[in-house]
C-alpha cells in the first residue's frame, strides 16, 4: 500500500489506520461514520490520559485538525483517500519551554495508543515502512 497523509509538525508520535466505512451501502453516511470514528478515538484516549480536553476548533495547516490537548501535547487527526494519521506534538506555549517534558511524555503513552488504535472498529492499524523519494509513504498491516 502506498499513500501519503499529513500529520502535525514536529510530531514525536504518529500512528496510522485504515479507515474503512461501508461508503458502498447507500445506507452507510460516511461523514457522519468518520464523525463517529474521530468521537471514539477522543474518548478513548481522554479515558486513559485524563489531562486531555476536547478542541475541535483548531486546526494546523489546512490538513491535521487537532482534536485533543492538555498543558504539554497536541492531538492531530489527518485522513486522506482513506488513510488516517493520529499524530502527537509538544505544544509551545506563551508559559515557558516545556519541550522535553512534553517528548518524554509521549514516548511514554506511546505504547497505549497504539493499543487503542489496535482496537479500533474502522479499520486495521498500520505500520509505515518507508517512503519513496516523492513523498509517498509505504504501509504495512501492524500485527
Amino acid at each position: 500500500m502506498s499513500r501519503s497523509v499529513n500529520y502535525l509538525n514536529d510530531a514525536v508520535y504518529v500512528g496510522y489506520i485504515n479507515f474503512q466505512c461501508d461508503s458502498e451501502n447507500i445506507d452507510v453516511d460516511s461523514e457522519y461514520e468518520w464523525e463517529c470514528f474521530r468521537d471514539w478515538l477522543a474518548d478513548e484516549l481522554k479515558a486513559k490520559y485524563k489531562s486531555f480536553f476536547r478542541e475541535w476548533d483548531k486546526w494546523e495547516g489546512n490538513e491535521t485538525r487537532i482534536i485533543l490537548e492538555n498543558n504539554f501535547v497536541s492531538v492531530g487527526l489527518s485522513e486522506y483517500c482513506g488513510l488516517v494519521s493520529i499524530s502527537i506534538a509538544p505544544r509551545y506555549s506563551e508559559y515557558g519551554d516545556f519541550e522535553n517534558l512534553a517528548i518524554n511524555w509521549i514516548n511514554q503513552v506511546s505504547s497505549g495508543v497504539d493499543k487503542i488504535l489496535a482496537g479500533c472498529p474502522w479499520g486495521e492499524q498500520l505500520n509505515k515502512v518507508g517512503s519513496f523519494s516523492n513523498g509517498e509513504g509505504v504501509f504495512e498491516k501492524s500485527n
